[in-house]
């Protein structure tokens, strides 16, 4: 019995019921895959759509601080992104290098020896 068959027709389901218990809030989980993206993409969403609602609110939903989109928008934060990014290559390469068998302690103890300044946090797992 599919759930387009009339005798449940009018019959809510369970999870259209708790929704509702809930105020119609949907699971927050689900929507945190935005937030997984990279900075760069959640400040221009910031800057897109300040238009329509409040600076300070868009980067509280994108999980960001106001400080650092205007430091965003001043450009101020391309130096960082920068180390960033070539700290990510070196680690990817490493990665690659050693037949994807290196994890992040051993690519941390090569950085390291290599006097290439990062920490073990900043590590992928």
């Amino acid at each position: 019995m599919t759930h387009n068959e009339p005798a449940l027709q009018g019959v809510a389901r369970p999870q259209a019921q708790e929704r509702k218990a809930r105020g119609g809030a949907r699971d927050t989980k689900k929507s945190k895959r935005y937030l997984l993206t990279p900075l760069q993409v959640r400040y221009r969403a910031v800057n897109e759509l300040k238009e329509k609602h409040p600076i300070r609110r868009l980067c509280k939903a994108m999980d960001l601080t106001a400080n650092s989109y205007y430091l965003f928008l001043a450009g101020k934060n391309r130096k960082r992104e920068a180390r960033r990014n070539r700290l990510s290559v070196l680690i990817s390469s490493r990665f690659r290098e050693s037949n994807k068998t290196y994890g992040p302690v051993r690519i941390h103890k090569d950085l390291k020896a290599e006097s290439v300044r990062c920490s073990r946090g900043y590590m992928p797992s």
